[in-house]
């Protein structure tokens, strides 16, 4: 039985998979989703920071 979910939320983890593994990822998270009837009602939020350079500390007073 699959567990069904109101809100599936991924932070700072995604970039981390294979774009193949993050596909059937995103699919797997889509048939968890709730339905309301035949209207999709859960939610999924992919929140990611992407630097545009290697630094370790992408945060830095001059960035605000």
């Amino acid at each position: 039985m699959v567990k069904k979910y109101d809100l599936i939320y991924g932070h700072w983890s995604l970039g981390y998979l294979k774009d193949d593994d993050l596909a059937c990822f995103l699919c797997r998270c889509r048939k968890s989703l709730l339905r309301d009837g035949d209207e999709k009602s859960g939610l999924m939020i992919v929140k990611e920071t992407i630097c545009e350079n290697d630094d370790d500390e992408p945060w830095t007073e001059e960035g605000l």
